[in-house]
């Protein structure tokens, strides 16, 4: 079976980007009086509402710390790398005539920094950054 697209997710996915993550969230945590996540392997597959519970982050705030969370990560998402591996095989999935594209809840600036760092960035045909938390199936019905 041939594919024409492929649409990847970004973080976790093509970028190792949890050490960036978790360092960005506790700082946040620490300067807004939230808990800070000591143990990343209980938070990784808990879903968003139950992680704001757990961690004391009001529903209203939650726009504004997005926000504040990917301004503080851009400035570092250089620094994060594909996964081993994921460079070739993206280039060889685009040689082979396959589009590909990035849906993400990151923001498409942050991406393309991360993109460029690690010399991929044409062999996607779209990166767009959905920073909506509990949205991206609609995001996904919308490609």
């Amino acid at each position: 079976m041939r594919y024409r697209l492929i649409v990847w997710d970004f973080d976790g996915t093509l970028a190792n980007t949890m050490a960036l993550a978790l360092a960005t969230y506790n700082d946040l945590a620490v300067r807004h009086g939230f808990r800070q996540v000591d143990d990343p392997t209980a938070v990784r597959g808990m879903g968003a509402r139950a992680f704001l519970k757990q961690h004391g982050i009001p529903l209203l705030r939650l726009p504004f710390l997005v926000r504040e969370y990917l301004a503080t990560t851009r400035s570092r998402m250089g620094e994060s790398r594909l996964f081993d591996g994921l460079p070739e095989l993206l280039r060889t999935l685009k040689a082979s005539g396959c589009r590909q594209g990035v849906l993400s809840s990151n923001s498409a600036e942050n991406i393309g920094v991360c993109l460029r760092a690690n010399a991929v960035e044409d062999v996607f045909d779209f990166v767009v950054g959905y920073p909506r938390l509990f949205g991206k199936g609609r995001a996904i019905r919308r490609l």
